[in-house]
């Protein structure tokens, strides 16, 4: 007789709402949310190592040197004349900041580029911004 739904004692019917397709909503978009995040985290690391390719090809060095962590930033700390300890310095979180600037602002005068250009590839979350700034740029040239 009430086939969508139940009897609730007034004459009238009452779909049943189930919380599972609440669920499954909310489940497709945290889909949705992630796969796009991930597509934006790989563009986003794609531009970090174009742009550090780049960058490293004017500086005379190969540009598959920027694709080995590690040794990239040791060519990036001599490039900046400073210390190799630095990058054992630069795990420490606050003074790894200012290291990272530092080495940003003295590359990127190298370069021919002012301060800011340095602080954006000191940042870590502007660093991809700074190289492709740098590695694109037709009037930046290494001054080594």
């Amino acid at each position: 007789m009430y086939s969508n739904g139940y009897y609730n004692g007034y004459g009238t019917t009452s779909a049943y709402t189930s919380g599972a397709a609440a669920a499954t909503g909310l489940a497709a978009g945290l889909v949705i949310f992630y796969i796009l995040e991930y597509i934006l985290l790989f563009a986003w690391i794609i531009l970090y190592f174009v742009g550090m390719w780049k960058t490293f090809v004017k500086m005379g060095h190969k540009g598959y040197f920027a694709l080995i962590e590690g040794y990239n930033e040791v060519l990036l700390l001599e490039a900046a004349n400073m210390p190799l300890w630095n990058y054992f310095m630069m795990m420490i979180p606050i003074y790894g900041i200012v290291v990272m600037i530092k080495r940003g602002i003295v590359i990127a005068n190298k370069f021919g580029k002012s301060t800011a250009i340095g602080v954006l590839l000191g940042i870590p979350v502007t660093t991809p911004i700074a190289f492709m700034i740098l590695g694109f740029s037709k009037d930046a040239k290494y001054k080594g």
